[in-house]
């Protein structure tokens, strides 16, 4: 056959198109085959699994998943200043397996799967249960120390937490993450290493409650054990940030600003010391508890409705405002928008300002706005 012959013959019965996906690979299925892909890594990380497995299986079992471990449970294995007093010194360690509720026992196990099977497949699965355990209790011990010495300097934040106990695996999975992050470029370094101290920083001052304070210091426990294990590898200075990194590193910075006082709103007990005007939707009181105060006229009916009337004010609002604004800025900030710098700084010093003011009308109309813990004389 000639060249022509060839050509005519290829235009004539032209190349087959490629297959069509078979009817397997559409719709539902290939979204699962995507969401098994994901999880692969999960497949390889055995010690994670299991920490979820067993924190899973464990709080069914006792009734915990709900509303955390019942209050006589949690005396046994629950981490605190009065556990340790106690000499239950096993709490730091059982404290893994137990959660105060349902939305820590989620958040928990997303952070587990996460950090932990990424550490697994660099750390290997040894070196990770290793550095997840020790993690727990001394993260625990070291925090629960901390929040003992802030009691005893008069704190008050610090003092009521010296009287609480808790429950979360969120310490160990944070250490686990920043120890992992020492095996990491530095690009990936920062990032993880600031995640993960910045926003458990914001969650424990503007929530406050003892969990929080020791997952940060879980993170803090990570950071000094990588630092230790990894003290030869990264002898040598670390390079700076890129310019473009840097936007990103802020907009880390300023999404966490806001993501503290959106969480708060969760939480009706709120009791960071950046929460100390409880200026969240959940400090409000409810529509019982004003009639209830309100059965007889007195101070307590008036201190309920000047507090119900602060909630609702328009400042209430800004409140919850400024932070959402934040975290749409954060993204304009790693995107490299110069409007959206102007604006983040306007939005902070706007902030400032209205703290400013709540705090001066605070102090010169005590009797609109009765704070927490105060009394007044009948």
């Amino acid at each position: 056959m000639t060249t022509s012959e060839a050509s005519a013959a290829a235009a004539e019965d032209p190349a087959p198109s490629a297959p069509l996906a078979p009817p397997g690979e559409r719709g539902p299925v290939r979204w699962l085959r995507a969401v098994g892909r994901a999880f692969e890594p999960v497949r390889r990380a055995p010690v994670t699994v299991f920490v979820v497995v067993a924190l899973w299986a464990v709080g069914a079992f006792t009734g915990s998943l709900g509303g955390g471990p019942p209050e006589a449970l949690l005396n046994d294995v629950g981490v605190g200043v009065p556990a340790l007093a106690d000499g239950r010194w096993w709490t730091p360690l059982t404290s893994l397996l137990w959660c105060s509720g349902i939305g820590n026992y989620v958040g928990s196990t997303l952070l587990l799967l996460l950090l932990g099977s990424a550490a697994e497949q660099r750390m290997g699965s040894t070196r990770t249960g290793v550095v997840l355990f020790i993690g727990q209790v001394l993260g625990s011990l070291l925090g629960t120390g901390v929040v003992e010495l802030g009691s005893l300097a008069g704190e008050d934040w610090l003092d009521g937490l010296a009287r609480d106990l808790t429950a979360t695996p969120g310490i160990a999975a944070c250490a686990v993450g920043a120890f992992l992050s020492f095996r990491l470029s530095a690009l990936w370094r920062r990032r993880l290493q600031l995640t993960l101290i910045v926003f458990p920083l914001m969650l424990a001052l503007y929530v406050g409650h003892l969990q929080n304070v020791l997952v940060l210091f879980g993170t803090v426990v990570g950071l000094g054990l990588g630092a230790l294990a990894h003290r030869e590898t990264h002898r040598l200075r670390m390079p700076h940030a890129s310019h473009s990194e840097g936007r990103v590193l802020v907009a880390l910075v300023v999404a966490a600003s806001a993501i503290g006082p959106l969480v708060a709103t969760l939480y009706k007990d709120s009791l960071g010391p950046f929460n100390v005007l409880d200026l969240y939707v959940s400090g409000g009181p409810s529509a019982q508890e004003i009639a209830d105060a309100c059965v007889s006229a007195g101070t307590e009916c008036a201190r309920v409705r000047a507090e119900d009337h602060f909630y609702g004010s328009p400042a209430m609002l800004m409140g919850i405002a400024i932070p959402l604004l934040l975290l749409v800025l954060a993204e304009g900030l790693r995107r490299g928008l110069r409007l959206s710098w102007r604006i983040t700084v306007a939005a902070q010093l706007l902030w400032l300002g209205l703290m400013a003011y709540l705090l001066s009308d605070i102090a010169s109309h005590a009797d609109r706005y009765v704070l927490e813990g105060s009394e007044q004389a009948d």
